[in-house]
């Protein structure tokens, strides 16, 4: 953006005259630069003196005769920077060392060829339909598992909802390897009695978080919770039933689809440190824990040399707080508003407390609330950086 408005700048133009001001990017920390030269749209020039941080912006110190202002001046946007007599590209590309980024390896070679556009919208399209049927699946699960109002309830909550559909034909976010794993949970929970099922599950569920991590750690927690979810709810259920058998085969397979999952993301770890740049082996593995992994839990942005100081103080019960009551700018559903959804969470609660009271219990529905409200709720609570800065999308999370 151009046209920043903050304190005593207004249109990114200090009232002071020489001085503007930027927002912190890899692009504006590699051209805002003392030395470099800044040509305004009205053809004047001059160098910038010295930056230096105010509140995640850069301000540049300007070597000029004249006082800058966006009237006489012009809109920044339209400006450019030249370094030693070249100018500047107007964007900066550089690695992203967060992940592995198997999406984009494999689209290179896929599509290498082809026209980017072409390739685009084909690249879109497959992921549109394959979310599409993922989401059937676990639908069509659902009815056999439960039954047909469920699962229709299911399939409109996923077509329906403005967040799922958003995220959808993204190419960097995958949004199928989100729910993949969820319906594994599902099938192998269908299938407990047969052992053969139990394997297939266990070595699917590998391999779809090894996948879901190559291309992004985001969400990872409830991806992964999702998958035994289902699994849980029979669990408590067997329990409370006193099947013993059923009991002991469903905790068993919970316990292995959580260590080969876990397996799955040590294993996108590997490959992930053995891509970085970094020497020994030991060494990548601390950058994804330091850099990656505590930039989401804490919120400090280790590779942009700031911290954002909010989400770092921030406590957990603030975070979850902002998660309650989505923006008004969102719909929770296509057609109904999102502040309906606070009511919804507490009217349910205070159903299964009423049923408690009355000794009148359904364990299922009980355990269900319980556990998917859980699963939704880790990424915000572990990731609590990620989760205090990112309020623009992690409201999907409410739709697992």
């Amino acid at each position: 953006s151009s046209s920043i408005d903050h304190k005593e700048f207004k249109n990114s133009y200090s009232s002071k005259g020489n001085e503007l001001i930027f927002p912190e990017s890899p692009y504006t920390s590699y051209a805002i630069q003392p030395g470099n030269i800044i040509k305004f749209s009205n053809e004047y020039s001059c160098s910038i003196k010295e930056t230096y941080e105010k509140d995640g912006y850069i301000v540049a110190k300007i070597d000029t005769k004249k006082p800058l202002s966006y009237k006489t001046n012009g809109d920044l946007e339209q400006a450019e920077v030249y370094n030693n007599g070249t100018k500047l590209q107007k964007y900066y590309i550089s690695g992203y060392y967060s992940q592995y980024g198997l999406q984009g390896r494999l689209f290179r070679y896929l599509f290498l060829k082809e026209d980017y556009g072409p390739a685009y919208l084909h690249l879109q399209l497959f992921y549109c339909v394959s979310l599409a049927l993922v989401f059937v699946l676990i639908s069509y699960l659902v009815y056999k598992k439960y039954n047909f109002t469920i699962a229709v309830i299911s399939l409109l909550c996923f077509s329906l909802s403005p967040l799922v559909t958003y995220f959808a034909r993204n190419l960097y976010w995958v949004e199928v390897l989100w729910f993949i794993p969820a319906l594994i949970g599902l099938f192998c929970s269908l299938k407990i009695e047969s052992r053969a099922i139990r394997i297939l599950s266990y070595i699917l569920a590998f391999g779809s978080i090894a996948i879901k991590c190559l291309c992004g750690y985001e969400y990872i927690s409830t991806i992964m919770l999702a998958s035994v979810s289902i699994l849980l709810i029979d669990f408590v259920h067997y329990l409370v039933q006193k099947d013993r058998a059923k009991a002991k085969l469903t905790g068993k397979a919970i316990i292995l689809l959580g260590i080969f999952e876990v397996l799955g993301f040590f294993v996108a770890m590997y490959f992930h440190a053995r891509k970085l740049e970094i020497p020994s082996f030991i060494e990548g593995i601390k950058y994804i824990f330091n850099e990656v992994g505590q930039k989401r839990i804490s919120g400090i942005a280790f590779d942009s040399g700031y911290a954002i100081w909010d989400s770092y103080n921030a406590s957990l019960w603030k975070v979850i707080l902002m998660y309650f009551k989505f923006p008004y700018y969102f719909s929770l559903f296509v057609g109904v508003g999102s502040n309906i959804f606070t009511v919804l969470v507490i009217t349910s609660l205070f159903i299964h407390l009423y049923d408690i009271y009355k000794n009148n219990v359904n364990h299922r529905l009980l355990s269900a609330y319980v556990f998917f409200f859980l699963t939704t709720l880790s990424w915000i609570l572990l990731a609590k950086g990620h989760s205090y800065v990112h309020t623009h999308m992690n409201y999907v999370l409410w739709y697992f």
